[in-house]
């Protein structure tokens, strides 16, 4: 191979060296951060023009209790955590945008998929069991955190959890609401249940809206006369003007109405501190 060929071939594997490391270096730095990472199929924008929707600013005191009932359980800072399912999942996607907004530290625990059982029954939550791909957690690094730990560690003086869709049941309740009151009484935190949303039927998924209503009502009973906020998202979402229109299949809807439930929910956590 006389001089010039080596050369080139010196400069072709240069080359080639140089755009795999570029390539990891995005990878790792860019698609790793949300940058370049594609949002699941089930997460869409505003499909139509925004319509008006119902805040705390524009309701009267009877609709805003008939959102929320509350305790008044110990604090131990301003962070909030939420822990939840896919509809928590799709939220988190606009995090930066809330904690500026709101200039409040939220932590995200959510996995699309996940069930009551979330939450172990020793407080533990493990990520990456059910759906890997679509996993948020901004509190640790690791896949399976401590709850209680962190809540300590962190200052979090809230906690909101929205889980249930996937583990309709009697048992699933009494299951998720028990772990609630735990969390509560083991912390002093102020613990939220936020109810499953409402399902628009569009044959995607074998979901019934009854066994939906029947899922929130035994929650709202079991946390009655506790510490616990019920925070009533099913109500808040069907105030909003078009609901109907913004979910592509029934269950998840558009950021319109993960704004518009988040605007509520940190304004009933900040009203009713």
């Amino acid at each position: 191979m006389n001089e010039n060929k080596r050369y080139k071939l010196f400069k072709l594997i240069l080359i080639i060296t140089i755009l795999n490391v570029f390539g990891i270096f995005l990878y790792e730095n860019v698609v790793g951060t949300g940058l370049f990472k594609g949002k699941p199929e089930f997460y869409i924008e505003t499909i139509k023009p925004e319509g008006k929707s119902a805040t705390l600013n524009e309701t009267n005191g009877d609709e805003i209790s008939s959102y929320v009932s509350s305790g008044k359980p110990g604090n131990h800072g301003d962070a909030v955590l939420i822990i939840g399912d896919s509809n928590i999942y799709l939220m988190s996607r606009n995090k930066r945008e809330y904690e500026k907004k709101y200039d409040r530290k939220v932590y995200w625990l959510a996995e699309s998929g996940a069930g009551a059982g979330l939450i172990g029954d020793d407080l533990v939550v493990k990520l990456g069991l059910v759906n890997p791909d679509y996993t948020e957690n901004s509190l640790t690094t690791a896949d399976k955190t401590d709850v209680l730990k962190e809540i300590r560690e962190k200052s979090i003086g809230n906690i909101v959890v929205m889980l249930g869709v996937n583990s309709l049941g009697d048992g699933y309740a009494k299951d998720l609401s028990g772990k609630l009151k735990k969390i509560s009484e083991t912390t002093g935190a102020k613990v939220s249940y936020i109810s499953i949303l409402p399902y628009i039927d569009k044959s995607k998924y074998h979901i019934s809206l009854a066994d939906i209503l029947k899922f929130n009502s035994l929650m709202k009973d079991e946390l009655k006369d506790t510490n616990i906020r019920y925070i009533d998202a099913y109500a808040i979402v069907e105030s909003i003007d078009g609901y109907k229109n913004e979910t592509s299949d029934g269950l998840h809807y558009s950021k319109k109405i993960y704004d518009n439930l988040f605007d509520e929910i940190i304004k009933l956590i900040v009203e009713n501190n």
